[in-house]
């Protein structure tokens, strides 16, 4: 019978014994020659054993096809990123395969979009690839591509011809994770396990679909989600929209508190303008400018009364920050009122806090967004595989609250901007994406994150995933609050959510934010388990000259600026004590010097 099917099988060669049994067999060298590769057809002798124990699962199960063997591994079998985009782009250009199968793959990945571009040519031409997983747990590529069958190992028993099928997510196939005895080179059989010999059992499969008649991916798939020992499915997960604050062109904001004092003060991180900004004449702000309240800021407009609103002016949004504490002095539910008010006058809200209006959909209201996590926005079925980021991480921490994070954050964000890097970011103050933050996960005051866990690791992982595949050379993310417990007498000292933060980002590098009064014990222990928990480094202090001191009622603090000697003591405990560069957050030569710090660190990690 005529030869109906081709596989190409991109792997360490063959062994001569076995190619002489193959139904049709011919062999490629893929080879380095002169900065480039070479192809030269010849018998691809396999000096490793996979390549043959892959070709023989397939050749002994299988008649009435014929093999392109490619040699893209000699005597280590590891991934070539360059060796495998050529590859596949000479299997476009120069052989129709129905099935390309992939034994391999690439944890990280410099040239993606070149070999995502690759692949989805020769998916285009009509070539199913089946590309197996990392074997190590990481998510790996071209596996997790949408027109590839990824195959990963399942945890369940199966056998060697049963396999779960996973629906809506970046694996599609799990298969059976036994131990396979295979023909190999030396010796001449090999008790094996791993994603590569499964997923040939897979590639099995299909070559046997193809068969039967069936012709496209589409096809295939349906046939073996009819066929699975186990299905998973599940909806898909949400992707992020940044919309909402990209259509904001004029705003008001309103109660002038923390969180609207960082948009004062930065008002030149907006890509919107605020025409105005509003408080209660209860907060014993109205009338003031904000450089009376903002002593570092210069910003001259002054804090208008939210009574004298006129709801008719040229604006389209109306930023709401927190207002838990004006409802409680007030006696009036602000959030509520203002929300009524703008909906009447069809103006937009943009609330830091969460907004629920009884009987009002308002994941479908245009006009109305607050920054919140959720579970419908983790990515389902990805069985504790995570993606491994190749972009460098700073990360901002703190040793509590009100150190000044999200400002250095800031600060920083336009020092590499102003130096002409590009720059990725994930915040978790709500605020975030009025400032063009690419992501935020509000763990902080009046959090809306409703997972934790394993589910916060997983999105914060595909969070950094999605904005490294930018054109950036650095992602800065930011945390909340403490780090480790100050005390363990309440269960709010405990940072649950910091913790997943930080297992999520995981970032090369932090800043650790103190404060003057913070002991020195205290913020070793900080640095001591952050640097013990992931693999990182924290490389310099950062602190903002105001001391906290105890009153003489009851459990009352004030706080007070410190002199320049008390600022220099401090600083000088610090070094002395933790080996740490120690900065200050308002003072411009030290933010040069922790920039020029970081940018050394990083160039030397390069």
């Amino acid at each position: 019978m005529e030869n109906k099917l081709k596989i190409a099988i991109i792997d360490s060669g063959v062994d001569k014994a076995i190619a002489f049994d193959l139904n049709t067999f011919t062999g490629y060298s893929v080879n380095h020659y002169l900065n480039t590769y070479q192809v030269i057809e010849d018998d691809c002798p396999d000096e490793i054993g996979h390549g043959t124990a892959i070709i023989d699962i397939l050749n002994k199960n299988l008649k009435y096809v014929s093999f392109n063997v490619y040699k893209i591994f000699d005597a280590v079998f590891e991934t070539e990123e360059d060796r495998l985009i050529f590859t596949l782009n000479y299997i476009l250009k120069n052989c129709s395969c129905n099935i390309i199968h992939i034994s391999s793959g690439l944890i990280q990945s410099e040239r993606y979009s070149e070999l995502y571009s690759v692949c989805e040519k020769l998916y285009n031409q009509g070539s199913i690839i089946i590309s197996a997983y990392d074997n190590n747990g990481s998510i790996s590529y071209p596996a997790a591509f949408p027109f590839v069958i990824g195959v990963d190992l399942s945890d369940k028993q199966l056998s060697l011809t049963e396999y779960e099928y996973i629906e809506n997510s970046i694996i599609n196939i799990r298969a059976s994770s036994a131990f396979h005895r295979l023909r190999w080179t030396n010796p001449a059989t090999m008790l094996a396990q791993g994603t590569s010999f499964s997923s040939a059992y897979i590639t099995l499969k299909i070559a046997n679909i193809l068969l039967l008649g069936f012709s496209n991916l589409d096809e295939v798939l349906e046939s073996l989600k009819n066929n699975a020992k186990y299905l998973y499915s599940e909806p898909i997960y949400s992707q992020y929209n940044g919309s909402f604050v990209r259509n904001i062109s004029k705003s008001i904001a309103f109660p002038f508190n923390k969180e609207i004092h960082s948009l004062a003060a930065n008002l030149d991180c907006l890509d919107f303008e605020i025409i105005d900004f509003y408080d209660s004449k209860y907060s014993m702000n109205v009338g003031k400018s904000i450089s009376e309240i903002l002593t570092h800021v210069k910003n001259n407009k002054t804090i208008k009364d939210i009574n004298d609103l006129l709801w008719n002016d040229d604006f389209d949004t109306i930023i709401l920050g927190h207002c838990s504490a004006l409802n409680a002095i007030t006696k009036k539910d602000w959030t509520q009122f203002l929300i009524n008010k703008a909906m009447s006058h069809n103006k937009k809200v943009f609330s830091l806090d969460k907004i629920f209006i009884p009987n009002t959909d308002l994941d479908n209201n245009p006009n109305i967004y607050y920054p919140n996590v959720n579970l419908d926005m983790v990515p389902k079925c990805r069985f504790g595989k995570l993606r491994s980021i190749d972009k460098p991480i700073l990360g901002i921490l703190g040793t509590n609250s009100q150190q000044g994070k999200f400002s250095l954050q800031l600060k920083l964000k336009k020092m590499f901007i102003n130096a002409g890097y590009k720059i990725a970011q994930i915040g978790t103050e709500p605020q975030s994406p009025l400032f063009g933050i690419d992501r935020v996960f509000p763990i902080g005051f009046n959090s809306t994150v409703s997972i934790h866990g394993i589910q916060s690791i997983t999105l914060l992982n595909e969070y950094l995933w999605d904005i490294s595949q930018n054109d950036v050379d650095i992602i800065l993310i930011g945390s909340q609050s403490g780090t480790v417990p100050y005390t363990f007498n309440h269960l709010s000292q405990f940072p649950i959510y910091q913790n997943d933060f930080l297992l999520g980002t995981q970032p090369d590098y932090i800043v650790l934010c103190v404060n003057p009064h913070d002991p020195i014990d205290y913020i070793s222990r900080s640095i001591k388990y952050v640097e013990g928990l992931i693999d990182t480094r924290i490389i310099a202090l950062m602190m903002f000259p105001i001391i906290q001191e105890a009153t003489d009622i009851g459990n009352r603090y004030k706080k007070r600026k410190l002199d320049t000697i008390e600022t220099n003591n401090i600083i000088n405990q610090f070094k002395t004590s933790l080996k740490l560069n120690v900065y200050l957050l308002n003072d411009e030569n030290h933010l040069n010097e922790l920039f020029n710090q970081i940018l050394q660190v990083f160039s030397v990690d390069e």
